[in-house]
């Protein structure tokens, strides 16, 4: 993919939420500058705002990340379990999608794949962890299941 449709790519949610601020401020200009609108406007832009400016600042990670996957795809080292942490974010889902593409793998497996690696993102992040320094214990809570662990003896003293 030429590097400014990669860029276009990853910015897509950056751009998609520049275009609703800009519909809304046009469309305040329409409805002849009405109060209501306008403040429609500023709510919309404070909500949407910090999601824009985080994306578009994640873009030099993106493409390290991409860069890197390039890499180890070339040397043969690539696994696509690496990518697991990327299926958190859609952003970066994105950019898993763009990597398994550039391993050569198929749309349809691309899609299984990213479904699977998300699935297992999202069971390891819903987790409880309680952590009792007085017993030396972690418990985690995950769905159904509880596991108890001693934790190791502290070195600070209080």
């Amino acid at each position: 993919m030429p590097p400014v449709l990669l860029w276009l790519s990853y910015q897509r949610y950056a751009l998609l939420g520049l275009a609703a601020i800009a519909g809304l401020g046009l469309g305040a200009v329409a409805l002849e500058h009405a109060f209501w609108a306008w403040l429609g406007v500023v709510l919309v832009t404070a909500a949407l705002l910090p999601l824009v400016v985080h994306v578009w600042r994640e873009f030099p990670r993106k493409w390290r990340a991409t860069q890197l996957a390039t890499r180890r795809i070339a040397a043969g080292t690539f696994r696509p379990v690496a990518l697991e942490g990327y299926c958190g974010d859609p952003c970066w889902r994105v950019v898993a999608a763009e990597i398994l593409r550039r391993t050569g793998m198929p749309r349809a497996r691309r899609r299984e794949l990213l479904a699977q690696l998300r699935a297992q993102h999202e069971a390891k992040s819903h987790a409880l962890l309680i952590v009792d320094h007085q017993r030396g214990t972690l418990l985690r809570v995950e769905g159904d299941v509880t596991v108890t662990t001693t934790l190791p003896p502290s070195t600070t003293t209080s």
